[in-house]
């Protein structure tokens, strides 16, 4: 179930609000067919696509374990550092000839097995009132250009200003993601990542999305998306140096000001 909703998600949200942002609903709806056959299509569609990806999500693991019981052996590709691993499992420069891949892109090579570590963090700023479905929407759109993997996001962070926004809350709820707040100093306190005049004059921040992230990945994060602008809400993505080395943003919820915020040097040089 849960390889069949992470394969249709994204399918689901284009066909129906993805209509009504592109502005094609009004025409598929101006056709002659009845509402419940555009209803039962669409679902069909995205159970379909689901469906899909489980069956090649299952046959990928089949070939991958296949594989370990006749070779003895599983080479691995993986995007973050790893514990230490079995003798069995063998690392291996690259990734389109691993039979396993961890990886935070949501597509990988064809017959591997893909896992998804926990290791991207988002950054969102929005206006007040914005909901959670303009959320989800912008952070979907995001994922899917850059084919990032949306089981791979452990936590979202934004300025403190933000840290009773009802539609923001409810979607890192919805998605069970930490929280991070950090106040004006502490987001300014992180150089090389954009800047916007109208932020600085609303908020105190010169930026939200882009030094949110990075502050909420910690020590060594990476821009890997860099702020993109949607109605209403702005989305960065960050991606954690060593994921599976400790838990993911420090608990379910904290706001952070300069003074909890150490300059970190591998930091402020990958932002």
């Amino acid at each position: 179930m849960l390889m069949m909703f992470a394969g249709a998600m994204q399918h689901g949200i284009y066909a129906t609000a993805g209509e009504k942002e592109r502005g094609t609903i009004q025409s598929l709806l101006a056709t002659s067919l009845p509402r419940n056959q555009i209803i039962l299509g669409k679902l069909l569609y995205v159970f379909s696509i689901g469906l899909l990806s489980a069956l090649v999500n299952l046959a990928s693991m089949g070939f991958a374990m296949g594989r370990l019981v006749d070779e003895g052996a599983l080479t691995l590709w993986s995007c973050c550092p790893l514990p230490e691993l079995p003798p069995d499992l063998q690392t291996i420069a690259a990734r389109e000839d691993a039979g396993l891949v961890v990886d935070v892109h949501a597509v990988g090579p064809p017959g591997a097995a893909l896992l998804h570590p926990p290791a991207l963090v988002l950054g969102i700023g929005c206006n007040r009132g914005t909901p959670a479905g303009a959320i989800d929407r912008a952070v979907n759109e995001t994922f899917g250009r850059h084919r990032l993997a949306l089981t791979a996001v452990c936590a979202l962070a934004s300025i403190d200003l933000k840290r009773d926004e009802a539609g923001l809350l409810a979607y890192a709820a919805e998605q069970e993601l930490a929280t991070r707040f950090y106040d004006s100093q502490a987001l300014n306190s992180v150089p090389g990542v954009s800047s916007s005049a109208a932020v600085l004059r609303a908020t105190g921040a010169r930026g939200v999305a882009e030094p949110a992230a990075l502050l909420a990945a910690g020590p060594g994060a990476t821009l890997l998306v860099g702020k993109e602008k949607y109605p209403d809400v702005t989305v960065a993505v960050a991606e954690r140096a060593d994921p599976l080395g400790a838990h993911c943003a420090g608990g379910a919820s904290a706001t952070q000001t300069a003074a909890d915020t150490p300059a970190d040097s591998d930091q402020r040089n990958a932002s």
